[in-house]
């Protein structure tokens, strides 16, 4: 599989940075977060997002995502 470009790699980024904060908003005002699974829009009560989008993963893909970033820096 061809390396991902640097443009990539920051667009990837941002998209879990913005997942994460929309997600920590909703379970913050007990909003249920509102997305599109399979073609289909759901309402995810704000307590069960964990049972549909896996949260750990995407702070552990963005923390590594951080070091890459800093180590492409230097």
């Amino acid at each position: 599989m061809p390396e991902k470009s640097e443009m990539a790699k920051k667009a990837a980024s941002g998209f879990r940075v913005a997942m994460l904060s929309v997600i920590e908003t909703c379970q913050r005002t007990q909003t249920p977060l509102i997305t599109e699974i399979d073609g289909q829009v759901r309402h995810i009560p704000y307590d069960q997002i964990e049972d549909f989008i896996d949260i750990a993963a995407l702070r552990q893909e963005e923390a590594n995502g951080s070091a890459d970033q800093r180590e492409a820096g230097r």
